[in-house]
């Protein structure tokens, strides 16, 4: 747990860092492949979002705590890559809030041109691959704990055949007829699905609760 930890803290400093030398004008490079720019984003990924700044700025630090809430409680007993993708995603969106609350945007220095795409298009820093590279970590994490415990357990547990698990995925797509196939086109979609469902359920209640933020701030 202790390296997950510390890979992931190695890796928001150095995020740090190179936001603040971007800032500062002391990280410029043109080449290719890859630029070293500055760019404040004032929404989500790609600029999604900016035309509602008060949503950009604090709905991401309500799906940071109930994620927090969830993944944080024992860390310790998780597979390594989970634990590290925990970290990763957790620190990644720690440094992008910080930078929201304290500027209203966040600093993105790392270019990837591309002649068929805009060139604000492609523009990401350090904790934006902490969070991509976290949530994959994670999404194997889940389906390989689900392959070889989760689902031994229900079969142990609930005295269930295997095939009787395997036939529950089956009746959503024919095509899943084995552990394999139920734990990647089953487990792994729901997982990544749970987390769209919970960033727009947020957005709606922000949505509801709006005005009457903006009443109390207003006074």
């Amino acid at each position: 747990m202790y390296i997950a930890i510390g890979i992931a803290a190695a890796l928001f400093t150095a995020d740090r860092v190179l936001k603040y030398l971007s800032r500062t004008g002391k990280l410029r490079y043109e080449g290719r492949l890859l630029r070293l720019t500055h760019l404040e984003n004032h929404g989500f990924f790609m600029s999604f979002g900016q035309q509602h700044p008060q949503l950009v700025r604090w709905m991401p630090w309500v799906v940071w705590l109930l994620a927090a809430a969830c993944l944080l409680p024992q860390l310790s007993r998780r597979p390594f890559a989970a634990q590290l993708g925990i970290s990763l995603v957790l620190s990644g969106g720690v440094s992008n809030q910080y930078d929201r609350l304290r500027r209203g945007s966040v600093t993105d220095y790392l270019q990837f041109p591309h002649r068929r795409i805009k060139k604000r298009a492609l523009v990401w820093n350090l904790a934006d691959f902490m969070l991509l590279v976290g949530t994959v970590l994670m999404t194997i994490a889940g389906v390989l704990v689900n392959y070889f415990i989760l689902i031994p357990a229900y079969q142990t547990l609930m005295n269930l055949p295997l095939e009787v698990i395997v036939g529950m995925g089956t009746k959503v797509w024919s095509y899943i007829d084995n552990t394999v196939k139920l734990v990647v086109f089953i487990t792994a979609p729901f997982n990544i699905l749970k987390g769209a469902v919970l960033s727009v359920v947020t957005y709606l209640l922000y949505k509801r609760v709006s005005p009457l933020l903006h009443q109390k701030s207003a006074r």
